[in-house]
């Protein structure tokens, strides 16, 4: 540990405890204050899978989460991490027994975690992003999580408005998408589940007289649609579509394969795409960026 005199560590870690994924970030710190970052890894455990109908964590996740959190802070030690410090997201909000799991993850595995409101959550979804919409007169964030997605207004580079919505891709798989491939009913339920709970969200989306310069799609939906296009920075309206077509005919395990990502990412990614072509059609963005 450091003292007052010793100043601040200079190698930080951070773990992001998500309802679909379990991800680190190894940083050194610059004399300015500055962070550059040195390692990223990332786990899906889904810890949010089922929540909505059982109220609490799947013991055998919670595990599984566990073990990944233990991982991940012999490999932050290895790096000369001096401080691992961590937050937990929806799954964790809406788990009746995820206070009990934050202690005993913390016991067990040394990160020193704290449960963030979806408005924290929202916030620092923009202090990472900023850059990204600094040229943007009008500009959406969405960054699409397991459990929910954290809509941030930008207007001009600064932050206008930030909200979280229960719609993750986990959770709308879980209550809508029941078949792999899901059928048309199924997907078509989720559109109109996605638009109600947008609807029922007062002066979250823009009137038809404003005009969106960018939507960005944060986080692995928006990754791995592109990776699925063939794009790695921006989507357009034709090639999104072509991408549900394929999301609406293709079993997860095929899907995986193709690109190389964990089975259950794969399970996720049409209630994903879904929340992406629910925001394309109602607000039309200029353009749509992805950014992990």
């Amino acid at each position: 540990m450091h003292s007052r005199l010793d100043g601040p560590p200079r190698i930080l870690a951070a773990v992001d405890i998500g309802s679909n994924t379990v991800k680190m970030t190894v940083a050194q710190r610059g004399d300015d204050g500055s962070l550059a970052e040195i390692h990223h890894d990332a786990e899906t455990v889904r810890l949010g899978a089922g929540i909505a109908n059982r109220g609490e964590l799947d013991p055998a996740r919670a595990e599984r989460a566990i073990a990944t959190l233990m991982r991940f802070a012999d490999t932050a030690r290895a790096f000369g991490a001096e401080g691992l410090i961590g937050v937990a997201t929806e799954a964790i909000r809406h788990a009746s027994d995820g206070a009990r799991f934050l202690e005993q993850a913390q016991r067990e595995t040394g990160w020193k975690l704290n449960v963030i409101s979806g408005a924290d959550e929202a916030t620092l979804t923009f202090e990472g992003l900023r850059k990204i919409v600094s040229g943007d007169a009008n500009a959406l964030i969405a960054d699409i999580g397991g459990g929910s997605t954290e809509f941030i207004w930008t207007k001009h580079g600064s932050l206008s408005e930030a909200r979280s919505l229960p719609i993750g891709s986990g959770r709308l798989t879980d209550k809508w998408l029941k078949g792999d491939p899901p059928t048309t009913a199924e997907y078509t339920a989720c559109l109109e589940s996605i638009n109600e709970s947008l609807a029922a969200e007062s002066g979250l989306l823009p009137q038809s007289a404003e005009k969106t310069d960018r939507l960005v799609i944060s986080g692995g939906t928006g990754i791995y649609l592109g990776a699925l296009i063939g794009r790695s920075e921006r989507i357009d309206l034709e090639a999104l579509q072509s991408a549900v077509s394929v999301l609406t005919r293709i079993p997860s395990g095929e899907l995986a394969h193709q690109l190389a990502i964990p089975l259950e990412r794969a399970r996720v990614l049409p209630a994903g795409a879904a929340v992406v072509s629910v925001l394309q059609e109602r607000i039309a963005p200029t353009t749509i960026a992805i950014t992990e």
